[in-house]
């Protein structure tokens, strides 16, 4: 899976945009960044993105 976008939703929040390397099928998943045990650090998406 390749981080192709990101999207900002109104109830969601960060929503990071995957494209799959092997059959093109595009996939959403809700970014956990604000979560204290969440994994998922802002900057780091971003930098993945190319968008910083």
């Amino acid at each position: 899976m390749d981080a192709i976008a990101y999207e900002l939703s109104g109830k969601k929040g960060l929503v990071l945009v995957f494209r799959c390397r092997r059959c093109s099928q595009i996939s959403r998943n809700v970014a956990a960044h604000e979560d204290p045990g969440g994994a998922d650090d802002y900057a780091r998406i971003l930098r993945l993105l190319g968008r910083s």
